[in-house]
């Protein structure tokens, strides 16, 4: 009972103080509710209310983004309509659409601005689902291979494999032979 007391108890409060500079944070547990909506995949910190969000939406980009913002529309919004092999016409029309935005973003970056936050509020969503294919990928191309040849062949790095035979799993300290080797420790 008083271990499952002091594991509610550590839940219930603190679990990571991290150090920022000379700002201590303090960071409650992180509550996933299931559901992708922004405001519920917080890190809630108790200093000062501030929230660490899984991502930041740019919500004041700089004019400096903002006119690389456009530069980009001018040569993305063709390259997308030559893939998706919209026609001459539809290349046509989306290098003038990438033309406006780039003339906009230079000559009066703040009309710029509701383009870029709204494309951003866009494919936000869909750079989280990539995100996580990318990880699952990622995780079953390399780390699951690696594990099931390391099963099949017998590695056991962290020898945790139970031996009845011996008494103890105490292993001794190997002294160093010079003292020079402090300071060459790779």
């Amino acid at each position: 009972m008083a271990v499952f007391h002091f594991t509610q108890q550590l839940l219930s409060e603190t679990l990571l103080f991290a150090s920022l500079g000379e700002t201590r944070l303090r960071v409650l547990p992180i509550y996933l509710y299931g559901c992708l909506s922004f405001n519920k995949l917080n890190l809630v910190c108790t200093e000062v209310g501030k929230v660490l969000r899984l991502f930041e939406i740019n919500w004041a980009p700089s004019t400096r983004q903002l006119r690389q913002f456009g530069v980009l529309c001018l040569a993305v919004l063709p390259l997308v309509g030559w893939l998706w092999n919209v026609g001459e016409s539809g290349i046509a029309i989306l290098l003038a659409i990438g033309a406006i935005i780039a003339i906009l973003s230079f000559s009066y970056p703040p009309a710029a601005k509701y383009i870029f936050v709204g494309l951003t509020l866009a494919v936000a969503p869909i750079g989280m689902v990539v995100g996580e294919v990318v990880m699952l990928f990622l995780f079953l191309g390399v780390f699951l291979p690696i594990g099931l040849v390391f099963r099949v062949i017998g590695r056991d790095a962290l020898q945790r494999s139970i031996d009845k035979r011996a008494s103890t799993y105490w292993q001794s300290k190997q002294e160093p032979k010079n003292v020079s080797h402090y300071y060459r420790r790779y």
